[in-house]
């Protein structure tokens, strides 16, 4: 995916809003994970697998935005069920 190269810099707004959407991101991912597999219901199983694709590709996009910026990359949260 690639993301036409800004001419400004990114506010520091744009900056604070994108690590609170990458934190909130992974920890989705860990929220997911654990619902995932404790989950009985396969109609519920399909939907939080759908929302974790999403944080994935959300969390994918927000990263390609820091490194085009060169803006290092926040440690998040990790799922220790991976």
């Amino acid at each position: 995916m690639h993301i036409p190269s800004s001419q400004t810099d990114l506010t520091s707004a744009e900056m604070a809003s994108l690590w609170s959407t990458y934190q909130s991101d992974t920890l989705a991912l860990c929220v997911f994970e654990y619902f995932i597999t404790k989950n009985q219901d396969p109609d519920t199983a399909a939907i939080l697998r759908l929302a974790q694709e999403k944080s994935e590709l959300h969390i994918e996009f927000i990263s390609t935005i820091y490194k085009e910026e060169r803006i290092p990359i926040p440690v998040g949260f990790s799922t220790p069920f991976s």
